[in-house]
């Protein structure tokens, strides 16, 4: 009865292990995206909108202006 206990004991402890690790693995690399994600959008904006270029045809032709 005793080796049964145990053995049920420490596959319990080994579940509540396994799981506790995980999460906190979670919980890491959810913190870890959240700052890259500050810090994208703490970057500047880039200036100016319009596009520089080359201009291509329909057809993949380069337009010379």
């Amino acid at each position: 009865m005793d080796f049964i206990s145990i053995a049920i004991g420490l596959i319990v402890g080994f579940v509540v292990y396994a799981a506790g690790t995980r999460l906190v693995a979670r919980l890491e690399h959810r913190k870890a995206v959240k700052a890259r994600l500050a810090r994208i959008a703490a970057k500047p904006a880039p200036k100016g909108h319009e596009y520089t270029g080359p201009r291509f045809t329909v057809r993949g032709r380069e337009i010379s202006e």
